[in-house]
This record gives structure tokens, sequence and C-alpha cells, in this order.
């Protein structure tokens, strides 16, 4: 006996398979199975939850799969029963999920150097931006006791110079220095006058 779903899995069609051999319907069949139909006439059951084979056609599919006696009275062995089961979708489809997960967790490993090379490069050009202000802000208490327009003129130069070597605007130097954008502005412009007691 055979059923329809057997016939489907294997591509056997509507041909006739009663009183065929196994052999005769699957010529070609690799010694392996042939050991394992030997040994399950013997009285052993044989199985495999997924076992990969080559169709006549080249093509590869997975097949779960249990083959045991049946007896014609106890201790009589008298043929063996084939139970298959196509899990060929079942594979292919944990294989994409198998090489989703790598590339996630390639592009994961990839983010998390992006985001350390940028953190390194944010905090590279926070102390540029802030080794030069401090030396201005120390500047600016002795600035405001003197009218020297060339002192003035010399903490204009330097603040404007060291944000221009980063590349940043002024409204994106005046957020990573936390001072407000009027105050470093007035600092640049050397309005040191518009400035409150502290930036």
């Amino acid at each position: 006996a055979v059923s329809r779903r057997y016939r489907e899995d294997l591509g056997l069609g509507e041909q006739n398979l009663i009183g065929r051999s196994h052999y005769e319907v699957f010529p070609g069949l690799p010694e392996r199975w042939i050991q394992i139909h030997q040994h399950c006439l013997q009285g052993a059951v044989e199985e495999s939850e997924e076992d990969r084979f080559q169709r006549l056609d080249g093509t590869w599919e997975w097949v779960r799969w249990q083959v045991r006696p049946w007896y014609l009275s106890p201790g009589m062995v008298g043929g063996i029963l084939m139970f298959t089961e196509m899990i060929t979708q079942r594979k292919v489809a944990e294989q994409s999920l198998k090489e989703s997960a790598a590339k996630l967790e390639l592009f994961n490993r990839e983010l998390e150097k992006a985001l350390k090379a940028r953190d390194e490069f944010m905090a590279a050009m926070s102390h540029e931006l802030r080794t030069p202000l401090q030396r201005i802000r120390l500047g600016l208490e002795l600035l405001r006791q003197s009218d020297d327009p060339k002192y003035r003129a010399s903490v204009e130069a330097d603040l404007r110079a060291a944000r221009e070597r980063t590349g940043y605007t002024l409204e994106e130097a005046a957020e990573g220095l936390r001072i407000r954008l009027p105050y470093l502005q007035a600092l640049e412009d050397g309005r040191i006058r518009d400035l409150p007691g502290t930036a």
C-alpha cells in the first residue's frame, strides 16, 4: 500500500506501484538505504529527523523518515513500513533565518564600530573646540579690565579660528559647548561688553 502524500512527495504521479519492488520504483538507490532496509527486515527500527537526499533530476530535498518492520507472527518479519515527511520548505526557511541572523549580527557589529567612531570623533571635536575656548575664557577676566583694542582683536581671531578649524557653524559650536548663541557670537565679534558675568 502507498499513500497519496507519499506519491506527491516523491513525484511518483499516478503510476501503478502495487506489487512492484521498491528498488524497481527507485532505481539506483544508494547502498546506504539498502543496508537500512536489510537491517529493518531483521527487526530493527531506523529513523532520522532530517536527512538530505538528491533526486534523479539533481535537486536536493530534506526528509524526515522512519523505517520499521511489520510482522506475520511474533518473531517473523513480513516486510517493512516506511514513513516519510518532506521537510525541505522548513529547512529552507531555517537556512534563510540563519542567513538573516548572520547579516543582522554583521550589521550590528558595523553599527557599533560606526557609533564608536562617531563618539571618538565628537570627543575629538569637542576637545578641539574646548581647548582654545578655555584659553580664551581664562583671558576674559583680564579682557574685561582692559580696553586694549589689539587684545580684543586677538581674542576674536583666536575663537573664530578655533571654530572654523572644526568645520562647525556658530549654532553647532554653541550647542556642543553649551553656551548661548548670542554670547558666542559676541565673543567672535569682540563685543565683550555684551557678555554677562558668566557665559
